[in-house]
């Protein structure tokens, strides 16, 4: 997502979304620490960045608070950004933290529904709610282009749906 905004937007846009990005990351690492994990590596691409990290045989409680903590963190720095004037990051931080809640993968959402449901119904599961969130992504975000505003909610729907065919063509 970062790319799509850097290419097409002024520099303010994206130096807001890489840094509410980096905030979102910050909340991850902070709660695998607290939670008793270890960060292995980090990773980035065009759908945003990877934390991978050793559970060290955390409960699912504790999994479901790692995932949860890069969205809270996106939230609270969004609000603080509010109250200091910067709203365009307020706004990409708080989009970027909705958007991370979507129940389809490779979004936070997506890991929380994988972690609270049983391991064989977990794929089917996840690959329609996947559907479903990118075509309302996408959608949403041909509507978006059609007023006149930033594609960035289609490059979304549009990614979900890459990671789905991606995964799919992995297994």
């Amino acid at each position: 997502l970062a790319c799509v905004v850097f290419a097409l937007e002024d520099f303010g846009t994206a130096a807001s979304v890489i840094s509410a990005m980096v905030f979102h990351e910050l909340g991850h690492f902070t709660a695998i620490g607290v939670t008793g994990g270890n960060v292995l590596n980090t990773s980035s691409s065009g759908v945003g960045a990877k934390i991978g990290y050793s559970s060290n045989g955390l409960s699912r409680r504790r999994e479901i608070l790692v995932y949860l903590a890069g969205p809270c963190a996106g939230a609270i720095v969004g609000m603080i950004g509010h109250y200091f004037g910067f709203i365009k990051f307020a706004q990409l931080s708080f989009f970027m933290s909705l958007l991370n809640l979507l129940p389809a993968m490779p979004f936070d959402g997506g890991c929380i529904l994988a972690s609270v449901l049983p391991y064989d119904k977990s794929r089917t599961v996840l690959v329609i709610s996947g559907v479903c969130v990118g075509f309302v992504l996408c959608i949403l975000g041909l509507y978006f282009v059609a007023v006149g505003k930033n594609f960035t909610v289609f490059a979304s729907g549009i990614g979900v749906f890459a990671c789905l065919v991606g995964k799919s063509s992995l297994q």
